[in-house]
């Protein structure tokens, strides 16, 4: 085994470093269900351009509903790539665009989704993620810890 593939250890480190041991559901107990690790780009066959498209055309709440879902998905999981590039290179500008423009349509969406909660009765003004939970359960979404899962796809 070389060195980068050898595994961190809490162990090796010094005293004043280490971390305690506590178990991971500890850390997500206020979470109902626990965690969800989202491992793959939703949509990651489409451009923006083309969400953009089908979000110009949705016909129903659901359409609505499944659509903010995946791009907010999308956005948060892709959000980390710029952390992936040093800035000022090429490659860390087209991944802040990508980003920007995601995060764009998603508030777009989020905009209309909140006013179908609100119109529905159904929007907790807490706000961010939790205050949709209401709506988005009615649609067949959980929050998995900060991403929005269909629930007949829970096993």
């Amino acid at each position: 085994m070389t060195e980068k593939e050898k595994s961190y250890d809490n162990n090796d480190l010094p005293d004043v470093l280490r971390l305690p041991d506590i178990p991971v559901e500890e850390f997500f107990e206020d979470v109902p269900g626990g965690v969800i690790v989202l491992g793959y780009d939703p949509f990651s066959d489409k451009t923006i351009a083309e969400l953009e498209e089908v979000a110009a055309n949705l016909k129903t709440t659901q359409e609505l509903v499944d659509l903010y879902a995946g791009v907010f998905n999308k956005f948060w999981y892709i959000e980390d790539e710029r952390y992936d590039y040093e800035e000022g290179t090429d490659e860390y500008e087209k991944i802040c665009a990508k980003v920007d423009a995601c995060g764009a349509l998603m508030d777009h969406l989020e905009e209309r989704v909140i006013a179908e909660a609100r119109k529905q009765g159904v929007y907790d003004e807490i706000g961010g993620i939790r205050g949709l939970e209401p709506f988005m359960d009615s649609y067949g979404y959980w929050n998995g810890g900060g991403w929005w899962v269909r629930k007949d796809k829970m096993s």
